[in-house]
């Protein structure tokens, strides 16, 4: 399956992946290291895989949403983090818009602890992956790939 894999442009220099995501005073910006982790266990599961960093290369939002429509993936994963969540929600909701055929899931800890609320609250959010998501993601895509209940993804 064809899974991009998402850090979703935010502020400029902002860091999701830092103890406390910010933009950092240092100029220090983490890279998606969850994100990479779960690329590589997709990758190992035999998908077909882009990592995706939208705020090292400073996209915008139609940037960014142009770059996964050229990807034509069936799959997006996007990293979220409490501070940007709205900015992160609407940007989901923008690519499904966009790709409505395109399963949209969030990955971070404000989803995995609050996945009911933000599913209730916007009807374009297919799943949210909760917890550390790297091996959950395979499960995820191996089942869309092959038409299955997602009802036994973990």
């Amino acid at each position: 399956m064809k899974t991009a894999l998402i850090n979703p442009p935010f502020f400029k220099n902002y860091s999701r992946q830092s103890r406390s995501p910010c933009i950092a005073k240092s100029g220090t910006i983490y890279f998606p290291y969850y994100l990479a982790y779960a690329t590589g266990a997709l990758e190992n599961a035999g998908h077909k895989v882009f990592l995706l960093d939208a705020v090292i290369e400073k996209w915008s939002f139609d940037t960014a949403i142009q770059t996964i429509k050229e990807l034509s993936p069936e799959l997006v994963i996007i990293d979220t983090s409490t501070p940007s969540i709205n900015n992160d929600i609407s940007f989901a909701e923008s690519l499904k818009k966009s790709l409505p055929n395109t399963h949209v899931n969030l990955v971070g800890l404000h989803p995995s602890k609050f996945a009911d609320n933000i599913l209730d609250s916007s009807g374009y959010i297919d799943s949210i992956c909760r917890g550390e998501y790297d091996f959950i993601v395979v499960n995820l895509a191996n089942s869309l790939k092959n038409n299955n209940s997602l009802d036994n993804v973990l």
